[in-house]
């Protein structure tokens, strides 16, 4: 009996071990004694091993190919975490020029083009400027912060409420930001000018917003490094070589103007200053007002000493409230602004440059308030102004002018202006009394 043709449709499930046993046996003796059977076989089995072959190559490569992408993902989670973690530590640890670049929009920008992980980077925008502002040392808030001087309880709800402000203001600029790169990647198949031209200016429109939004708190790098140089030329010109040495420069968001800080040397140590430059010109200088008080301040103690020994020698000291002095206060105002004209400022310059020809005082004698009884006359006023004018002379203080009052409670107030040209008898003549109009 012929079993050839039976074999033949049995020897691809033999092959892929789909027979029973009693079949197993059957087939393995025929192909064992039938050399064309054996040979039709052995053509099955070796297509049948090529394409088992191909199979588990193409799996292998399905493998391989999703562990590819996986690593690739992490690649990208990873590299917008630091990008991020970047833009937010530069932008909190207010480090100079660098935090004037509009990081927190630039790379959350970057990012959406080149990985495609908007809810990726929005996530990491908010938590990780949430965090870094919540791990800043309270020292940075309370200097940054305005009004914080109260308990470390008031500061840490401040640093909160700081922390989830910046947050939001991060999520905003990166929602801008990935906005413009997902219009500037939007795939159109018009190719006309018009749709071509329209998703650029829309990105530049979004994108410009933003760093408007952050410049408006932070400033620009143009304007910066505009100020920097301003304030290192402005400083060359006017102080003496190491008298300032510089710190830094930063934005003042509510004066909108650029500020620089330094340490500013006086009397062998040293003082914090600033110079502030405003976008119409105008520089406010503190170090220069420190030294106009500076010298207002010793002048004032000069002038009160001359008086004490003028209209008193048996007082030694000043106590301002104690009502047998005759000189009760001794204000000083300034006639007009103090000038650095002739060489560069430092203390001595206000000395040599006379700068005390512009101070105006008032010197008030007993009681200016009504409250006290001073029973002064006129011509003792009018003596005691007198004598004021020739101590000054004859230390040879300069002054602009000076108001010299006293209040007698049954007349009113005595006043007299004198200046460094003023004489006895131009002081009688210009002598006023102004009543009080409860007398």
């Amino acid at each position: 009996m012929n079993n050839c043709p039976l074999v033949e449709d049995l020897i691809p499930l033999y092959i892929e071990e789909l027979v029973n046993e009693e079949s197993n046996k059957f087939l393995s003796e025929h192909l064992h004694n039938c050399k064309s059977c054996k040979s039709y076989y052995n053509k099955l089995k070796e297509d049948y091993d090529d394409t088992k072959n191909v199979k588990g190559s193409e799996k292998n490569i399905e493998d391989t190919i999703k562990a590819v992408v996986r690593y690739q993902n992490k690649i990208k989670l990873t590299t917008i975490i630091v990008s991020i973690f970047a833009a937010v530590f530069l932008t909190l640890t207010n480090s100079g020029f660098l935090l004037t670049i509009p990081l927190l929009v630039i790379v959350p920008f970057l990012c959406r083009i080149f990985y495609k992980q908007s809810l990726q980077i929005l996530i990491f925008s908010f938590s990780l400027s949430l965090i870094g502002a919540l791990v800043l040392p309270i020292g940075w808030i309370m200097k940054n912060l305005s009004g914080i001087n109260t308990s470390v309880s008031d500061i840490h709800l401040s640093k909160l409420s700081f922390a989830f402000n910046f947050a939001i203001y991060s999520l905003i600029l990166s929602s801008l930001a990935i906005k413009a790169a997902i219009i500037l990647t939007e795939k159109d198949n018009n190719d006309s000018l018009r749709n071509r031209l329209l998703p650029i200016i829309l990105t530049s429109m979004i994108f410009l917003s933003g760093v408007f939004i952050y410049s408006r708190y932070v400033g620009n790098p143009i304007c910066y490094l505009i100020n920097y140089s301003k304030s290192d030329r402005y400083v060359s010109e006017k102080y003496q070589k190491s008298i300032l040495q510089f710190i830094e420069i930063h934005f003042d968001s509510h004066e909108k103007a650029y500020v620089a800080e330094y340490f500013a040397k006086y009397g062998g140590e040293s003082t914090y200053s600033t110079i502030t430059f405003y976008p119409n010109g105008r520089v406010k200088d503190d170090y220069q007002t420190f030294l106009e008080n500076q010298f207002i301040a010793k002048t004032e103690t000069k002038i009160n000493n001359t008086l004490i020994r003028a209209l008193n020698k048996d007082i030694l000291h000043v106590y301002i409230h104690e009502k047998n002095f005759e000189v009760n206060t001794l204000e000083i105002s300034k006639s007009d602004e103090f000038s650095g004209a002739s060489g560069k400022i430092s203390y001595s310059h206000f000395v040599n440059n006379k700068e005390a020809s512009k101070l105006v005082y008032t010197i008030s004698i007993g009681d200016t308030s009504g409250t006290v009884s001073t029973e002064i006359t006129k011509n003792e006023f009018i003596d005691k102004s007198i004598t004021i004018l020739q101590a000054l002379k004859d230390e040879n203080l300069v002054f602009n002018d000076m108001t010299i009052e006293c209040y007698n409670k049954s007349l009113g107030l005595f006043s007299v202006k004198i200046n460094t040209s003023t004489t006895a008898e131009d002081i009688k003549n210009t002598f006023t009394l102004n009543i009080d109009p409860k007398q």
